[in-house]
């Protein structure tokens, strides 16, 4: 299996690094898990007034070890289902810290 088999969620383009992913606001513990090849990603703050948005940033950054500013929600920011722009960071580097997660 392929990494692009293994992450279809993680999308290279000539703009940077995409992530689709899905959260879950609201949850007594944060975390990060790959189910049916979605990445599912937990958030303790409620989605109101952008709380559960800036916890994603913050926890994205770092998980893979960026700036926050260097992460946007390219499409979502009101739904459970999100783009994610990262720079900063190729493909292959958040496959392998993925990995390392046992994902």
């Amino acid at each position: 299996m392929t990494a692009k088999d293994r992450y279809p969620f993680v999308v290279d383009t000539e703009d940077g690094v995409y992530m689709n992913v899905r959260i879950q606001p609201g949850v007594s513990r944060q975390g990060i898990n790959l189910n049916g090849g979605v990445l599912r990603i937990s958030l303790k703050s409620p989605p109101h007034r952008g709380r559960a948005n800036r916890e994603l940033v913050e926890f994205l950054s770092d998980l893979f070890g960026v700036k926050k500013t260097s992460i946007s929600i390219t499409y979502g920011t009101g739904s459970k289902n999100k783009r994610i722009r990262i720079e900063g960071i190729t493909r292959d580097e958040i496959e392998d810290t993925l990995s390392s997660l046992g994902m």
